[in-house]
């Protein structure tokens, strides 16, 4: 069943509760064969074994495993395999293994994971002469955790009654209160049970020895006639509609509102026979933090709750520590781009309610994430006002929108590749970075835009989307984090200085978490730049029957490869120069020992101490001026530079040491960001 038809008929209590008992009892049927049979000591273990091979002979969803002389240490033991003969004269399929130890279990569990991970395993271990102590209960234990799905473990001994009561008992704290198994004292035909499970589904906390037959149908109860005695259950919910609605009065306690899985929980309480003490887990469903759950998932690993409901979904982390029972419902998970909300009051009454969260001198920026809210009346048309919309496909509307004719509605439409800014002012951060960005100041100080590849690509914007641009000097910085505040471009975006950003601004994860990039532009290999390698001569005087002088030119190494830069930077060979407030920069200081090309960069930079560059020309001169200096920039940069800068040649490493892209910088959610992308 889906979710709208959950919420289609909400309000009507008892037809809900119908459906889900029809559901309850589908369900119930489906899983009768499933019922699997369970070893209650009414019988003996061999009369149990014969009618569970004539029940389960031809159902493979079934697996029954068979342990002889599960050991605890090198020792073996006479193994008498009566159970493996008794297995046998009865025709019956089963897996057996012998004298294994912990590990050996655990490899042919590996060997076939799935197998027994979606079959329900009867496990039957039979120590013949060893003697139950604690170290043989925890290796019982570590077999439970291997095979989730034991319906049943079952321990067979030769010791006496008082020797495995006592020993139970001493071991009952120690082990995990999900642990349950069945022991057989073969010599007196008698059991102890071991946590068991009592009424079809009610956990008995302790050590249950039954004497009689109204004891033993107690264990007999099937799952599908579960009572829990009136007992009271711990529930973590969370508040959560249309799933869970409830409130909480001046003392604390919660009352419940109609909600789906509210009657759920109550019919739950009528069919099982159990009362709830609702626990609020505060809006968190589960959160792992440091190895410990919190929320609703943490009130049940921890025990404090018994189960915990309100539209939990599984997940691969959570069914390590939960379990979960059959889906209820099925739902699709979406995504909003707007925000929609009913109301029914009068569009005056909207109007005022919406103009707060319109832009004004303290909050321009604080609702831009909410979109459309939408006005119905019932018996009569309805309206809608919009709260910061899109419209014209990409101009962000800075206010309240009430369309009130069709030309208004047409501009809501427009789809984004169709986008008309409408001739409005775009404020640009720029950088003067050749050859992507070109930027000069005229006389009176004044930004202008020379040919260049980016400043090309935005006249190329401003054409097809119809804005002007207005430039804004980032002063030499991309942008970086400083005692939590973003400096340069990207810093301007994000405080609204400017509505977007370009000039080889590089996509990094830090600089997504703040604001929307763009698909790449182009993308660029991070190189290394140094002064070409100089001739070195050396002189040699052969003695023979003359004297001959012999010169030898050789070339000093030059920095080609990621090992080579390495190599150089480690034995300070040369001097890392490295352009500040830019994403190389960022990607040194936040290294990492397993990148050892920029890990080694930043090394030598807390040992230099060096002043890092401020100017995208300096990159070139510091070089010119020193051999010793060593740049690393974007590879079409240094080869452009190197060429329309200097005379004098300088060597660009011929291996990339990085692999960069760049794009568009725009602020989160930006009505520009489709329009950028689909260019």
């Amino acid at each position: 069943m889906s979710l709208s038809t959950f919420v289609t008929i909400l309000m009507d209590q008892q037809l809900l509760s119908s459906i889900f008992i029809f559901l309850l009892l589908l369900k119930s049927s489906y899983q009768l064969s499933n019922d699997l049979l369970l070893f209650s000591g009414d019988v003996s273990l061999y009369e149990f074994l014969r009618q569970y091979c004539q029940t389960y002979r031809n159902r493979p969803q079934s697996i029954l495993l068979l342990i002889d002389n599960l050991l605890d240490s090198n020792q073996k033991v006479n193994n008498t395999k009566t159970i493996k003969i008794h297995l046998q004269k009865e025709n019956c399929n089963f897996d057996y293994q012998s004298n294994l130890n912990i590990t050996q279990i655990e490899t042919i569990y590996q060997l076939n994971p799935i197998e027994f991970h979606f079959k329900r395993i009867l496990v039957i271990v039979d120590l013949n002469e060893h003697s139950l102590n604690h170290s043989i209960l925890i290796i019982i234990y570590q077999l439970y955790e291997f095979y989730k799905n034991v319906h049943q473990l079952i321990l067979i001994t030769d010791n006496s009654f008082d020797h495995v009561h006592s020993v139970l008992i001493e071991n009952y704290k120690n082990l995990s209160s999900e642990f349950r198994f069945t022991v057989w004292l073969r010599p007196i035909d008698r059991v102890i049970h071991f946590r068991p499970i009592l009424y079809g589904c009610m956990e008995y906390h302790g050590i249950y020895v039954p004497s009689n037959s109204s004891e033993y149908d107690k264990l007999k109860v099937s799952y599908q006639k579960c009572n829990l005695q009136s007992t009271k259950l711990n529930v973590t919910i969370i508040n959560y509609f249309p799933f869970c609605s409830f409130y909480n009065d001046t003392n604390g306690t919660i009352h419940t509102r109609p909600s789906v899985e509210i009657f759920l929980l109550q019919l739950l309480e009528r069919r099982l026979n159990f009362t709830a003490n609702l626990i609020n887990a505060n809006q968190v469903w589960g959160r792992l933090v440091n190895g410990r759950w919190f929320g609703a998932i943490g009130e049940v690993v921890e025990h404090r709750a018994h189960f915990g409901m309100c539209c939990f979904t599984r997940s691969v982390i959570r069914e390590k520590v939960v379990d979960f029972t059959n889906s209820i419902y099925h739902d699709e998970i979406t995504f909003i781009s707007r925000w929609l909300a009913l109301f029914t009051g009068s569009m005056d009454d909207l109007y005022k309610w919406t103009l707060p969260f319109a832009p004004n001198e303290g909050n321009s920026m604080a609702m831009r994430r909410l979109d459309l809210i939408m006005v119905s009346h019932f018996n009569r048309p309805f309206q809608t006002l919009h709260l910061h919309p899109v419209i014209n496909g990409c101009l962000h509307f800075q206010g309240i929108y009430w369309p009130k004719s069709e030309n208004d509605y047409q501009r809501l439409k427009v789809h984004f590749t169709k986008c008309d800014l409408g001739s409005m002012v775009v404020n640009v951060s720029v950088n003067h970075f050749m050859p992507y960005c070109h930027i000069e100041r005229d006389k009176d100080g004044k930004l202008t835009a020379r040919y260049s590849m980016e400043i090309q690509l935005l006249r190329l914007f401003a054409e097809r989307y119809n804005f002007r641009y207005n430039l804004i000097d980032a002063n030499q910085q991309w942008g970086m984090i400083v005692n939590g505040t973003w400096t340069g471009a990207i810093g301007q975006v994000v405080y609204g200085v400017s509505n977007m950003a370009i000039c080889g601004i590089i996509r990094t994860e830090e600089r997504y978490r703040s604001v929307d990039i763009s698909r790449h532009t182009m993308k660029h290999g991070l190189a290394c730049m140094t002064q070409s390698p100089e001739p070195i001569t050396y002189n040699w005087v052969i003695i023979h029957t003359l004297s001959t002088l012999l010169t030898i030119t050789d070339f000093e190494p030059s920095v080609d490869t990621a090992e080579q830069f390495i190599e150089a930077i480690n034995t300070d060979r040369y001097d890392l120069l490295v352009m500040k407030h830019s994403s190389t920069y960022e990607r040194i200081i936040h290294s990492e020992p397993n990148n050892m090309i920029f890990y080694s960069a930043a090394k030598q930079l807390n040992r230099t101490r060096k002043p890092q560059l401020t100017n995208t020309a300096d990159q070139i001169y510091r070089v010119v001026q020193n051999r010793r200096n060593m740049v690393i920039s974007h590879r079409t940069f240094l080869a452009y530079n190197r060429k329309y800068l200097t005379n004098k040649p300088l060597h660009v490493g011929k291996e990339d040491l990085f692999q960069d892209s760049t794009g568009v910088v725009l602020r989160h959610r930006s009505s520009m960001l489709y329009p950028f992308n689909h260019m």
